[in-house]
């Protein structure tokens, strides 16, 4: 299942210090639901080392606002983090410094045409309409690559099809030699229509460029895959062993053995069912990040204590691309409030968690709520060290 996310209004709050920019989903029945996304004063600063960001705020860093506001809600989505009753996501300074350095850390904007890189050229895969008789031209120097009208395949609308290069000509920038540049023309699968005497036309298919501008992203869907009663014991254990290999000391400390066996059978009734979440309980409390490795917080703010909290800032800097791993542990707290709903009975509170990891349907079930719980925390586990075992660390600012 899909759902379409595309942006609403934006403004600030009266006599507050609350900004906002509006994200609508709308799902396959074509409800609309608005999310808005709220920053301060300091957060939108963060956007673009402004020392002073004003009633004209939209106008001075809207574009990259309106861009992470969408990341933000599609990263929720994406991964079942929106809570069901939820209207609002409050942002705060520190996740625009991660999101600024990933963007910073990619280099080279990314493109689904680009295929291949060879010294100063690369290999772009649009498609060439050149007049009869020139000969084609399979690369095209950085330079030109860099300032494509074609947006980041990050920013660029969904409903953007049929992309042609329709122009190839000489230019000269500056001292260098002429260069061969790029006039990209496209259309819209929504029939809106892209000026093609404009050679920036496709250029403005990007949040806060059009209205029309959207993007189309997949909601989770349950856990279905059968696992063994060691799935789990094994995913801590492969995790525990990539965590050591990659920082030099181990992640999981010793656990009781009653509580290690008890994850391995299957519970009949509510009684049970509530010792395996105590039991898991007991295997998140047991992850233990060496001090030495939690980054010093900004000033004014405390260290992360919680250990899936300091799991949380490690990832942030030791990952470029930290999203997935983060979206893992996301999980891993949603577990420990469906445990604590579960056995303080909050039913409207478990709802929405389970909605989270697409459980919902097993709120009267407690045999299937654990089935399906033990299952996407295991899945966490695995994508954890996934991205742990196939990302290069983080480069360091002098690199």
């Amino acid at each position: 299942m899909t759902v379409r996310l595309s942006l609403g209004g934006h403004g600030h709050v009266p006599a507050s210090d609350i900004y906002f920019v509006q994200v609508e989903i709308r799902a396959n029945n074509d409800e609309v639901r608005t999310i808005e996304v709220h920053y301060d004063h300091m957060t939108l600063m963060s956007f673009g080392d402004k020392k002073y960001v004003g009633n004209d705020w939209y106008e001075q860093v809207g574009p990259a606002v309106a861009l992470f506001s969408v990341e933000t809600v599609s990263s929720q989505i994406e991964h079942g983090l929106l809570d069901a009753d939820a209207n609002s996501i409050r942002i705060e300074d520190e996740q625009i410094g991660r999101w600024r350095r990933r963007n910073v850390l990619r280099g080279d904007k990314p493109c689904e045409f680009r295929t291949e890189a060879s010294g100063r050229r690369v290999v772009c895969d649009v498609g060439s309409r050149q007049k009869t008789g020139e000969s084609p031209i399979p690369t095209t120097e950085n330079i030109c690559a860099k300032q494509c009208v074609l947006p980041s395949q990050l920013n660029l609308c969904a409903g953007v099809v049929n992309v042609e290069v329709t122009e190839i000509h000489q230019e000269t920038m500056g001292r260098s030699a002429p260069v061969r540049q790029r006039t990209v023309q496209a259309s819209c699968s929504d029939g809106q229509p892209i000026d093609r005497t404009d050679e920036h036309g496709v250029g403005r298919c990007v949040p806060g460029g059009r209205m029309c501008w959207h993007r189309v992203v997949p909601r989770r869907q349950p856990a279905t895959t059968e696992q063994h009663p060691l799935s789990l014991h094994e995913a801590v254990d492969f995790l525990d062993l990539v965590w050591l290999q990659r920082f030099g000391s181990s992640l999981v400390k010793v656990m009781p053995l009653a509580d290690v066996a008890l994850l391995a059978t299957d519970p009949k009734g509510k009684d049970e069912v509530s010792a395996r979440m105590s039991a898991l309980k007991v295997v998140l409390d047991s992850f233990h990040v060496d001090s030495s490795l939690v980054p010093q917080p900004d000033s004014g703010k405390k260290k992360p204590e919680g250990p899936l909290d300091r799991l949380d800032a490690v990832l942030a800097i030791e990952l470029a691309e930290p999203g997935s791993a983060i979206a893992a542990v996301a999980v891993l707290r949603v577990a420990t409030r469906v445990r604590n709903a579960f056995q303080h009975p909050d039913r409207s509170k478990l709802l929405a968690d389970l909605a989270n990891v697409g459980l919902e349907d097993s709120l009267d079930e407690p045999e299937a709520l654990w089935s399906g719980l033990r299952s996407t925390v295991t899945s966490a586990f695995i994508s954890l060290r996934n991205e742990l075992r196939s990302e290069r660390p983080r480069p360091t600012e002098d690199m």
